[in-house]
C-alpha cells in the first residue's frame, strides 16, 4: 500500500491545482516565484465553499466520523488556505517553525494598496477567544478567565516571561486599550490590570530611561493597583490631570485617604534646589511643610 495519496514531484510545485473557472494565468505566475512549493492552489471564483467569489486555494477539514463543511465565510473573501479542525476539540492549522522563525506568519497587502490585517482571529461563540498566544513552556501555564469572550489572551511561559508585549514607533502606542466607544451605556474599561498574588502589581509604568538605566520598581509587601516611576531625568511618578470641574487625583480609604512617604534623613522643609508653590514635604521627623512660593529654595511654611 503506497505511503501517500497523491505524490508528485517538479522543478516549481510538486502538486498544484486550479479550481474549477479559476484564472489561467495562476499557471504562469508560477514562473515568478523564486522558491520550490510541495503544493500549490489557486480557487476559481464563483466555485468555493460560499460562492460567489470565495475561492479556497487549498482547503483542509480534519477528520470527523459525521461529514464536516467549511464554515461560512464573507462570499466575497477569496481564501488563500482554509483548515478547519475535525471531530472533537481539533485544530483548524497548525504550524510549527525552526529555528527562530515563526511557525505562523501573517502579512498585510505587501504592496500598500489596502489596510489589510496580518492576522485576524474571532473566537467562537459565546466564550471563545480570537487569539491564544503562550510564551515557551511545555505546557500552557495560563488560560482565560471564564466567561469572556476575550479577543487577545496572552500567557507567559516559563520562567519571568511577559504575556503580551508591544513596541510602538514614533509617537504611537506599543498597546493600545479602549473600552467600547460605540456605547453610550456601557461603562467599558480600555485597559484592566490584576497582579499576581500574594502581591503582585495590576499596573506598572515606569517613564522614558536609557537602555541599562535603573528604574524604581514598587514597595515589597503590597498588593498595589497602579505603580508609577518617573524615567531619566526630573520626571514624573503619576501625572494626573481633570476636565472641567474635575480632579486631577481621589483618594479614598477608610483607613487613611493619602500618605507622603517621609524624608530618609534630615529636618526641616528642603534648602537647595528650585521648588514650586504647592508642594508638600515631610521630613525625618514627621513634620509637614508646604512651598507657597516658587524658588530655590523656595518659600515654605511648616503646617504640623
Amino acid at each position: 500500500m503506497a505511503a501517500f495519496g497523491v505524490e508528485g514531484s517538479g522543478d516549481i510545485a510538486g502538486v498544484a491545482g486550479v479550481g474549477t473557472g479559476g484564472d489561467a494565468q495562476a499557471w504562469q505566475s508560477l514562473a515568478d516565484w523564486f522558491f520550490p512549493m510541495g503544493v500549490f492552489g489557486v480557487g476559481g471564483p464563483g466555485t468555493g465553499f460560499d460562492a460567489p467569489n470565495g475561492g479556497y486555494g487549498v482547503c483542509g477539514l480534519g477528520y470527523s466520523p459525521t461529514p464536516l463543511s467549511p464554515q461560512i465565510l464573507n462570499p466575497s473573501d477569496a481564501v488563500g488556505v482554509y483548515g478547519q479542525g475535525g471531530a472533537g476539540s481539533s485544530t483548524g492549522v497548525v504550524g510549527v517553525g525552526t529555528g527562530s522563525y515563526s511557525g505562523v506568519l501573517g502579512i498585510a497587502d505587501p504592496n500598500q494598496v489596502a489596510n489589510g490585517t496580518g492576522v485576524v482571529g474571532r473566537g467562537g461563540l459565546s466564550t471563545g477567544i480570537g487569539v491564544w498566544g503562550s510564551g515557551g513552556s511545555e505546557h500552557f501555564t495560563a488560560t482565560p478567565p471564564p466567561g469572556n469572550a476575550i479577543g487577545v489572551f496572552g500567557a507567559a511561559g516559563s520562567g519571568n516571561a511577559d504575556g503580551v508585549y508591544g513596541v510602538g514607533s514614533g509617537s504611537s502606542s506599543g498597546v493600545v486599550g479602549i473600552g467600547d466607544p460605540n456605547s453610550n451605556t456601557a461603562n467599558g474599561t480600555g485597559m484592566h490590570g490584576v497582579g499576581g498574588l500574594p502581591t503582585g502589581v495590576g499596573v506598572w509604568g515606569n517613564g522614558a530611561s536609557p537602555p541599562g538605566a535603573a528604574t524604581a520598581a514598587p514597595p515589597p509587601g503590597n498588593a498595589i493597583g497602579v505603580f508609577g516611576a518617573g524615567g531619566s531625568g526630573d520626571s514624573d511618578g503619576v501625572y494626573g490631570s481633570g476636565s472641567g470641574h474635575g480632579y486631577g487625583g481621589q483618594f479614598a480609604s477608610g483607613f487613611a485617604p493619602m500618605r507622603l512617604v517621609p524624608a530618609a534623613a534630615g529636618t526641616g522643609h528642603p534648602t537647595g534646589a528650585p521648588h514650586n508653590v504647592g508642594e508638600f514635604y515631610v521630613d525625618s521627623h514627621g513634620s509637614l511643610f508646604y512651598c507657597r512660593r516658587s524658588g530655590t529654595p523656595g518659600t515654605w511654611v511648616k503646617l504640623g
